[in-house]
């Protein structure tokens, strides 16, 4: 039996979820039923523009994303995530899914 480059990057997918994933709590939006996932969270900062000639970005772009298992819970639209360390964010727009397990979300991270 031969293994395909799909069921290859399934299975590296399922390793570098169980291996990075933090735990998390999910609530679905207006609920206060409490479901515990894994999530990845992935933030960074984006600076764009001018850096050569002008020295300065004239563009800063604040990247948050979390990866979530659809095994666990079926993410929606403005559903809310407590991350461990006890920031809250909200699933804000999904990123083009492939039909597989994980589904990729743009968050917005509420301020304190």
């Amino acid at each position: 039996m031969t293994v395909g480059w799909q069921e290859i990057r399934a299975a590296a997918r399922d390793t570098v979820h169980s291996t990075f994933a933090g735990a998390a709590t999910y609530y679905a939006p207006g609920s206060v039923v409490a479901v515990p996932v894994t999530v990845r969270h992935h933030t960074a900062t984006v600076v764009g523009g001018d850096l050569d000639r002008e020295g300065y970005a004239e563009q800063i772009e604040d990247v948050n994303r979390v990866i979530m298992d659809t095994t666990e819970v079926t993410p929606v639209y403005k559903g809310k995530l407590v991350m461990s360390n006890g920031d809250v964010l909200y699933l804000e727009v999904a990123e083009r899914q492939d039909a597989g397990r994980y589904q990729v979300w743009n968050v917005l991270r509420q301020r304190a």
